[in-house]
């Protein structure tokens, strides 16, 4: 990793000393074993090694349901806490039956469930491995607690609702498309999206500028379907850019694994070079190890694809070549989940494999990695997206295996051409199948593609140098401002008793006859906290005395006299201090306030609780 600030901060903690653990709080969007991918792999190897290097680890994972609510399933946002190969993981359920488009990448209900964890987790520092599935919200949350944050940028969600910057049409964007996502996005009029693109300012500077683009767009775009709610996501499309940039440009720390998608970020002008810097993924090395490679028995060249199985991975382009090599003496071995019986898109694959030299060879256990590659003479990495830093083509290296990839992204990045394997045109079958043909042609070719292997990075190396940047940004954050660490409407209450109602949108009103009301507190616990309870007099209530008293569990804390409103409505603050000790769950008012315990009215609108200081 490089920038200047960070390197001089990564230098002086190493000549210093405070080198306490650290508590980190890892946020993913999937993680095992409810999902296997990329990113979610990372984050447990990495969350692993974090944890045998002393630091104290937890995972935020979005996990999904297998029950509906009225089935007996969870609530969404609801979070359950379990253990997975010896990490504690916090899993946040999100059904993902978003109410607007809004939701999908703006979700308040995730950011109130990610508040709550931050308040009883207390973390150190918070790395977001990704925001999809939660909420770009999240990076203001930690900020807003003053706390250290890193974002890896694994994909191009920050500028692409589809993440892989390529439309279901399989054409690829160079850069956000504006307005236009919206039909992308709405698989709709997508041979249009370049002309919406250019004829409209992107991005907007007012919701007028949006209302405006919006009525544009409807009298220009053809083949809209005659659907009156079609428009209903524009603007929410049109705000996604800037919501979802800002939250990335917020982080302290944005990581690249790739110098390509670093630079399609930072053409969009919005983040410092000094802190988005460039580190490829570290990996599990100890798995991969390159065994000897026994030739085929047949003589064959063993050509082989290892991933999923979807149609931007660009599997039709690898079958097709293979077709017009269905003469020579070659087979393609492909690994990866396959389900023709399920899955339309595998069945396309099988019917379209019907000259008997490709092999599904379905999923395998991650133990065996290495025997799958001895069993392989070169790897093919066919993606129509630009990928960033696949792991299969690190894992090949391990392996001794050259690589054929698509000549875009963070493929051709990784894979030099001549020098550890060869590109060819992206999605174009004719030239794979000359690449391919030449391994038939040139004996020689695998062992000149072989002499020169990149240096892998390993997962211990990776941890390491991640925790000399953690160490620096929490460093530069240790003078933590005061913290706002509850905040209810007088109705949010955990328990009531007696005559207790609710008022208007929010407000709770307590009557004389036995009235309480309790809140809890133990995501403030540790400390002395200050504490503020908002108190309305209606206009008009003259002769109705309100007050009340304010404990701690058992432990009477402040006391607010009686006292009547005047002709128009009136707010007074209550405001004391109290030590919250590890064993504190409720803040308990009751109405008790007049001479010798006289009950009296209390109306309460909003309980704060915060560090003292705090600016409530």
């Amino acid at each position: 990793m490089k920038g200047p600030e960070f390197e001089k901060t990564v230098q002086q903690r190493r000549s210093g000393a405070d080198n306490h653990p650290l508590s980190v709080l890892y946020v993913v969007h999937g993680f095992p074993p409810d999902t296997w991918a990329g990113t979610e792999v990372y984050t447990l190897n990495l969350a692993r090694e974090m944890k045998r290097l002393g630091h104290r680890v937890t995972v935020l994972a979005r996990a999904p349901a297998d029950r509906s609510v009225e089935d007996g399933g969870p609530a969404d946002f609801s979070i359950s806490e379990d253990w997975f190969q010896d990490l504690r993981v916090l899993r946040m359920v999100h059904r993902l039956c978003h109410g607007s488009l809004r939701e999908s990448y703006d979700q308040p209900k995730a950011v109130e469930a990610f508040r709550r964890v931050l308040l009883r987790e207390k973390p150190d520092l918070v790395h977001f491995q990704h925001l999809i599935h939660t909420s770009a919200g999240l990076v203001q949350q930690a900020k807003d607690f003053n706390l250290p944050t890193v974002l890896h940028c694994h994909d191009y969600w920050a500028i692409c609702p589809r993440v892989q910057m390529i439309r279901p049409d399989g054409v690829i964007c160079e850069q956000s498309m504006g307005y236009g996502c919206y039909l992308c996005v709405m698989e709709c009029a997508m041979n249009q999206i370049e002309g919406v693109h250019q004829d409209h300012r992107f991005p907007p500077a007012s919701s007028g500028e949006i209302d405006h683009a919006c009525d544009k767009v409807k009298t220009e775009v053809d083949g809209i379907p005659e659907n009156p709610r079609f428009w209903d996501g524009f603007s929410d499309l049109a705000r996604r850019y800037e919501c979802v940039l800002s939250a990335y440009a917020a982080a302290d720390l944005l990581i690249s694994p790739s110098r390509f998608l670093r630079r399609k970020l930072m053409e969009t002008g919005r983040f410092n070079p000094e802190t988005f810097v460039y580190s490829d993924n570290g990996l599990r090395t100890d798995l991969i190890e390159a065994l000897n490679k026994l030739p085929d028995p047949e003589g064959k060249i063993r050509f082989g694809y290892v991933g999923s199985l979807v149609w931007y991975k660009g599997c039709e382009v690898m079958i097709k070549a293979m077709n017009r090599l269905s003469r020579k003496p070659c087979v393609l071995n492909v690994y990866g989940d396959f389900r023709p019986e399920e899955d339309a898109f595998h069945e396309r694959l099988e019917r379209l494999a019907d000259q008997g030299n490709v092999r599904f060879m379905g999923r395998f256990d991650n133990t065996e990695i290495s025997r799958v590659y001895s069993e392989m003479d070169v790897l093919i990495v066919p993606s129509l997206w630009y990928e960033n830093s696949p792991i299969t083509i690190h894992e090949a290296f391990l392996a001794g295996t050259p690589v054929v990839t698509s000549n875009i992204g963070g493929m051709a990045e990784y894979v030099r051409d001549g020098v550890d394997g060869l590109h060819f045109r992206v999605g174009d079958a004719e030239d794979l199948c000359l690449k391919l043909a030449r391994f038939l042609d040139e004996p020689g070719l695998i062992r000149s593609l072989s002499r020169n292997w990149p240096q892998v990075k390993g997962i211990e190396e990776n941890a390491r140098e991640l925790a000399s940047h953690y160490r620096a940004i929490v460093h530069r954050k240790r003078d933590r401002r005061p913290r706002i660490l509850l905040d209810y409407t007088g109705n949010m209450t955990v328990r009531r008793k007696g005559p207790v109602e609710i008022q208007g949108a929010d407000m709770l009103l307590l009557r004389p006859g036995g009235a309480e009301a309790a809140y809890d507190i133990e995501l403030a616990r540790g400390g002395r906290r200050e504490i503020r309870v908002d108190i309305v007099a209606l206009g008009g209530e003259e002769s109705i005395e309100l007050g009340g008293r304010f404990f701690v569990d058992d432990v009477k804390a402040a006391y607010l006299p009686p006292f009547t409103g005047g002709q128009k409505e009136e707010m007074r603050t209550v405001v004391f201090q109290a030590v919250l000790g590890n064993d504190a769950q409720r803040l308990c008012i009751d109405t008790r306030a007049g001479l010798d315990g006289q009950e009296v009215f209390l109306r309460i609108k909003r309980v704060m609780v915060g560090d003292v200081g705090a600016d409530v």
